[in-house]
């Protein structure tokens, strides 16, 4: 009881900061009851303005990180089978019926994370059956014609010869051409090379893989792979704010959809893509169990439903007829796919600098 008094006067004292704008209509937005106060008496809506500000935004995002109700499944649900409409919705003030979607993302994203850490090996990511040495025993001889032939000029090699290939490909791994650090510096005083800083930062930290990982090519990239992955949710979340961006470029013109609008829509959708990795995770495990190469097909299904849903979501979240949507549906994939060459690009340069 005490809490729920103290919870109360905080929320008065501090009201202007935790709150948004009352509104002057006193129909609710949700129910379309008629609001006596600021809250609902039907739904428990607060009846503010359905317009937030980015401060407003970040407030929800903190105060939502520790809460979470059985709204998830409901919400989930509407989801996969109603693309746009939670974005819809929550644009027009529909929300108390509906799980907030930063609340949503950071469960989803949590739970995905959690289950792609904990069955995908960095491993899997490496063809080490074909690539280490230790294995050219395992082979068959029909397998080591097929691979060596593509490394051979057409001629395939002994298992001897393949294996000796493959030790020494595997032991003179060299990222750098220089000794150590030292002899580096030394030409870099002389002047014989001009490299800037971040050049000279680059070709030092080969230097030093050379020597942490002695050639050993498999090691490494495993090590590489592993880092990498775990930047992901960073990568994924970087790029959140930069995709919302360019739908405000693409519906410049529509001055109702601000730009926590594009941002609430980025959410849905980056949930709905976590969502079917996930679901996708557990069929690429029964695919391994029973032995099925059908990894191609399930990539290309996925691929296919992300981007429909993607098309679909756009029509009734923007409600513009099917030539405009494709349009822009074609151009933001073009936006996609340069934000995810220049952020991969630039989480490559982090994981490796961290190896």
């Amino acid at each position: 009881m005490a809490m729920q008094i103290k919870f109360f006067i905080f929320n008065k004292k501090y009201w202007v900061l935790s709150h948004g704008n009352q509104r002057k209509n006193n129909n609710c937005l949700n129910c379309n009851a008629v609001v006596e106060n600021r809250f609902c008496s039907v739904c428990g809506q607060e009846n503010i303005e359905p317009v937030e500000g980015v401060g407003h935004f970040v407030f929800h995002f903190f105060n939502d990180i520790t809460h979470f109700d059985s709204k998830f499944f409901g919400t989930l649900k509407k989801l996969f089978f109603s693309p746009g409409i939670l974005s819809a919705a929550y644009r027009h003030g529909k929300r108390a019926g509906f799980l907030n979607p930063i609340r949503m993302y950071l469960f989803t994203s949590f739970l995905f994370f959690l289950v792609f850490f904990a069955v995908m090996n960095p491993e899997d990511y490496i063809k080490m059956d074909e690539t280490e040495p230790s294995t050219v025993d395992q082979m068959d001889s029909v397998t080591i014609a097929r691979v060596s032939k593509k490394i051979n000029n057409g001629r395939p090699m002994t298992r001897e010869e393949y294996k000796d290939y493959r030790s020494k490909r595997k032991n003179n791994f060299q990222l750098s051409d220089y000794k150590n650090i030292a002899a580096y510096d030394s030409l870099i005083k002389s002047g014989t090379l001009k490299h800037g800083w971040l050049q000279q930062r680059i070709e030092k930290k080969q230097i030093l893989v050379n020597e942490k990982y002695k050639g050993n090519q498999a090691s490494f990239l495993k090590v590489m792979v592993d880092v990498f992955l775990h930047s992901f949710p960073q990568l994924l979340f970087v790029s959140l704010p930069i995709f919302a961006f360019g739908l405000q470029l693409l519906y410049f013109r529509r001055k109702e959809y601000y730009y926590v609008s594009h941002a609430i829509f980025t959410i849905h959708y980056y949930i709905f893509i976590l969502a079917v990795l996930l679901l996708s995770i557990a069929i690429y495990k029964l695919l391994m169990i029973f032995k099925i190469a059908s990894l191609g097909t399930l990539t290309s299904l996925i691929s296919f439903i992300v981007f429909f849903y993607l098309y679909k979501a756009m029509r009734k979240f923007y409600e513009q007829g099917r030539t405009k949507t494709l349009l822009k549906f074609s151009l933001l994939l073009l936006w996609l796919v340069i934000i995810i060459a220049v952020l991969t690009t630039i989480f490559i340069l982090f994981s490796f600098l961290k190896v």
